[in-house]
């Protein structure tokens, strides 16, 4: 059986697929653990809900952990965002493979 370019390069493919699989989702994973672990961080030590919290708030929010927490949820939201669109088109290359086309 001669061996066609195009069933090499789906080979290939099929051979990239879980490790394109297991590095987005575990990023997917971390980035979403970060952001949830940030924002409640943020929550408590920059933005305390007091009148302690409320009066220091100005200072606090400039302070460099604070704006590392605010730079880690804004930064891990748009990564979210990246990484469900790719993880999106993963499945989706997925499903087209099941999809029966008329000739």
């Amino acid at each position: 059986m001669q061996l066609v370019a195009s069933d090499t390069i789906y080979q290939g493919l099929n051979d990239l697929y879980p490790y394109i699989f297991n590095y987005y989702v575990a990023s997917y994973v971390f980035w979403v653990f970060l952001h949830y672990t940030t924002s409640h961080l943020y929550s408590y030590y920059c933005a305390n809900w007091s009148f302690y919290g409320f009066t220091l708030f100005p200072l606090n929010a400039i302070t460099p952990w604070c704006k590392g927490m605010t730079w880690i949820m804004h930064k891990g939201t748009h990564i979210m965002e990246d990484l469900f669109l790719i993880i999106g088109t993963y499945f989706a290359m997925i499903f087209v493979k099941y999809i029966k086309f008329k000739n």
